[in-house]
């Protein structure tokens, strides 16, 4: 750690935020599996489990293609060069992460 880091009141903030939102899907997942195994037996509740599971990431992968606007598909391809502007806009994605230093 340096001195550079400000805990900021929304920075603490947007990490539990950030945190809950893996944590309440993933506790969601955990007592629905549990339920299903306990009223299906095992073997049949974690073949109903995975399948829901898969039919949910399925969907979710066809609305993000639905949804996703015309820039994405008709982004340049180029070389890993500076100048190409998915090489920017990586780096922009890495200065936003979570508890980045801001500049």
């Amino acid at each position: 750690m340096t001195s550079n880091i400000v805990w900021s009141a929304g920075t603490l903030v947007f990490a539990v935020v950030w945190t809950l939102g893996i944590l309440v899907p993933l506790l969601f997942g955990l007592l629905a599996g549990a339920w299903l195994c306990a009223r299906n037996g095992v073997t049949r509740g974690a073949a109903i489990g995975v399948a829901a599971a898969l039919a949910i990431a399925l969907i979710g992968t066809g609305l993000a293609f639905a949804a996703a606007p015309a820039e994405i598909a008709d982004a340049p391809t180029c070389d890993r060069g500076f100048e190409c502007p998915r090489t920017q806009c990586a780096y922009m994605a890495e200065r936003r992460r979570l508890l980045a230093l801001s500049a």
